[in-house]
């Protein structure tokens, strides 16, 4: 899920989830470019942090993980 919201809101998420973003130059005004953090968090449906993701992760090693949390989850 990708969100957005105001600049104060994005700004309030960035320091919370502790990640950056940067908007880069483009040269089409109906195109933008963004750098940014490439982390995945994973959260429970309470809204709780579970687990987190950088680069180093496989997709197999993701797709396992979120699995046993969703499992953990259904269990309580």
């Amino acid at each position: 899920m990708g969100l957005t919201g105001s600049e104060e809101e994005i700004q309030t998420a960035t320091k919370a989830y502790r990640v950056y973003y940067s908007i880069g130059p483009s040269e089409n005004p109906n195109d933008y470019l963004v750098d940014h953090t490439i982390i995945m968090y994973l959260v429970d449906p309470k809204g709780d942090f579970r687990e987190y993701y950088g680069q180093n992760r496989t997709a197999e090693e993701i797709s396992h993980s979120i699995a046993n949390h969703m499992l953990r989850y259904q269990r309580n």
